[in-house]
């Protein structure tokens, strides 16, 4: 199963994300470093989506304005005891915030042509 995926959101916008869940599983979404509401982080068990859950296999999240700075995150899927299995199999993504502060950086590098996202992992 491979679910990887990347979000670009930009600091002080607000950010609309609509999730199909066709894996067959239900999880939520946990976004590790991401300054957002409880309501919106996942780690909760009440964003559960996906077969036979209140929301079907379609969640829509709703981010309130972004306050981190420039930064690389990522989310994952979080179902209870199973995140790291989840993980192991690449349901994942990189959250990228991007903000005014570091547009000079940004000006200087075009993304879609130079920039490499790399994610690693080690399981034993």
């Amino acid at each position: 199963m491979l679910f990887f995926f990347r979000i670009r959101l930009k600091r002080g916008k607000k950010a609309t994300i609509n999730f199909i869940n066709e894996t067959g599983y239900s999880f939520d979404l946990h976004w590790h470093g991401l300054n957002t509401t409880a309501d919106t982080d996942g780690a909760t068990g009440i964003l559960d989506f996906g077969v036979d859950t209140k929301f079907g296999t379609e969640l829509t999240i709703n981010i309130p304005p972004v306050t981190n700075n420039s930064a690389l995150l990522w989310v994952h899927a979080h179902p209870m005891f199973l995140a790291s299995a989840f993980v192991y199999t690449g349901v994942y993504g990189l959250v990228e915030i991007i903000d005014n502060e570091s547009k000079i950086i940004n000006d200087i590098f075009n993304y879609n042509d130079n920039h490499v996202m790399l994610v690693y992992e080690d399981a034993e």
